[in-house]
């Protein structure tokens, strides 16, 4: 299974090396590997990865089945958890979660592929099903996407908006608003939803709560890392400014 992106949330340096050697070898795409986990959710909607493998605990907290169960809700992206064969009750607290297995340290690069290619394809089979479910029970409290343009209801119209008019999309929490320069439209749709449906040549995250349409920048100041569309400024998030900057054509 080619091009899985991979992404490791592992305490101890020596282990996650080893890891590392072992998911290259296997010649998986691995996005990154970090120790805690407060940066997982910003990497995740940097990075969309596959797959995750996560420590259940890491610093003596608890905290990876919480995240697990998050991450499924939130990003729909699985979850392979480690731990150590004497970590019994936290184990039995893994197996208990909905998530796509765990593997016991230390493990062989044939154990991790297996765990990886099965979960890959419960995945796989899963987001088959889902979206049968949803193309079977849609209702009109979204908008339907078009190649060059998306239908958004407002009351009980669906009004047409053109792709090209988008200016960007702002999270408000459960909700989305996308503007364009004569009127703005919420959606009862994540940020991550919403960006799955629109060109990714064409739009790209700059922030947390900011997607923008790349063709209608007016400028980009490096200094204040702040990007302008007509009058309206973005701050570039210091984790997309690198993936902003490699979709620009620049001459100096």
């Amino acid at each position: 299974m080619p091009d899985i992106k991979i992404f490791v949330v592992a305490e101890d340096s020596s282990f996650a090396s080893d890891l590392n050697a072992l998911v290259k070898e296997l010649e998986y795409d691995l996005i990154d590997i970090v120790d805690n986990y407060d940066v997982v959710e910003e990497i995740i909607e940097t990075n969309n990865p596959d797959l995750i493998l996560m420590d259940i605990k890491i610093d003596g907290h608890l905290k990876g089945i919480e995240l697990a169960r998050r991450i499924e809700k939130k990003y729909q992206v699985g979850v392979i958890f480690m731990t150590s064969p004497d970590n019994q009750r936290y184990l039995n607290q893994a197996k208990a979660t909905e998530n796509f297995g765990y593997l016991i340290k230390p493990f062989s690069k044939s154990k991790l592929q297996s765990k990886i290619e099965l979960a890959m394809i419960n995945i796989t089979h899963s987001e088959s099903s889902t979206s049968k479910e949803i193309a079977q029970d849609q209702k009109w409290n979204e908008g339907m996407i078009l190649e060059n343009c998306v239908f958004i209801k407002r009351n009980n119209i669906l009004e047409k908006v053109e792709i090209n008019d988008i200016e960007f999309i702002q999270s408000e929490g459960n909700y989305c608003v996308i503007s364009t320069e004569k009127k703005k439209y919420a959606l009862k749709m994540s940020l991550i939803k919403v960006k799955k449906m629109l060109d990714s040549q064409r739009f790209l995250r700059v922030n947390k709560r900011h997607i923008i349409n790349m063709s209608l920048i007016s400028s980009i100041d490096l200094s204040t890392n702040q990007i302008k569309i007509n009058e309206v400024s973005f701050s570039i998030g210091r984790t997309y400014k690198e993936g902003l900057l490699k979709r620009l054509k620049t001459l100096s």
